[in-house]
């Protein structure tokens, strides 16, 4: 049998709490801003990405998306596949790199970025 480590009152207690974080974390403590709010991913990481053949990817686990910055999804993916030494010799290159992409999508849609703003977000989010 499992034993409890909390009591019925203390789970109650930190489910009633859990709604208020939501609103803290992603509304007032990160709140979104513009241009650099999308709709996230909100878990993503290696277990949450598929590849496929013709380069083609899927996610899964969208059940906390959210709108807020991109880098939100960005900094997670690197802070859990990447060391803090990794981050530090390479950050700029994972960056740049990211900031290529993003640019080229934005581009297309007819919205300019810079390198310069991608790092700021980063950095804000880090």
């Amino acid at each position: 049998t499992i034993q409890r480590a909390c009591s019925k009152d203390d789970i109650t207690r930190l489910m009633n709490a859990s709604k208020h974080l939501y609103e803290f974390f992603n509304k007032k403590m990160f709140p979104p801003q513009e241009p650099s709010a999308v709709v996230t991913h909100g878990d993503f990481h290696m277990w949450n990405v598929a590849f496929g053949s013709k380069d083609s990817v899927k996610f899964f686990d969208l059940q906390v998306s959210r709108y807020t910055s991109g880098m939100t999804d960005v900094q997670q993916y690197l802070s859990q596949t990447t060391t803090p030494e990794t981050r530090k010799i390479h950050l700029d290159e994972f960056l740049t790199s990211y900031s290529q992409g993003f640019h080229q999508s934005c581009e297309e849609l007819g919205i300019l970025e810079t390198k310069e703003k991608v790092s700021n977000e980063y950095k804000r989010l880090a």
